[in-house]
């Protein structure tokens, strides 16, 4: 068996929207192995991907966490094979870049805040949805919805 050796990237794949983890991919906050704390806004990316306490216990103990479970921690947001991994996240750039662009970003900047009491959400919601509803990304996918078809956003 070889041994698992953590790599650089943690920080950036928390910070990703869409991480996809190949069955080789080991992730690990290994700062405290130096005695170093973390860099790369993990005090903000990490917490934000899978809860403070988990977030607590991978910067502490410098836990090693594999595929399936960075999954099911919500570290990662797909598990596949060696050879699919670039493959599937080019497939899952491709669905962003062909989605809703405002929407999508309006989510983002929501899920910054996150979490939020009921009354900033629906405030939130409030100063943000009206304005989405105008846009023509929806009115393409209204049109598409009525159609019955798929929506080819980012026409204007």
């Amino acid at each position: 068996m070889q041994e698992s050796r953590p790599t650089l990237g943690l920080g950036l794949a928390a910070a990703c929207d869409v991480v996809v983890a190949a069955q080789s991919t080991v992730f690990c906050c290994a700062f405290v192995r130096v005695g170093a704390m973390p860099d790369g806004a993990l005090f903000w990316s990490l917490p934000a991907r899978v809860g403070v306490a988990k977030a607590r216990q991978l910067m502490l103990w410098a836990t090693e966490v594999k595929g399936p479970e960075a999954v099911a921690m919500g570290l990662a947001d797909d598990y596949v094979d060696a050879a699919s991994a670039l493959p599937q996240a080019h497939k899952l750039a491709q669905r962003i870049a062909r989605g809703p662009t405002r929407a999508y970003g309006r989510i983002k900047a929501g899920l910054r805040q996150a979490p939020m009491s009921i009354e900033p959400a629906l405030a939130y919601q409030l100063d943000n949805a009206p304005g989405l509803f105008n846009s023509a990304d929806f009115q393409e996918g209204a049109t598409a919805f009525l159609e019955k078809r798929k929506p080819v956003f980012g026409r204007g």
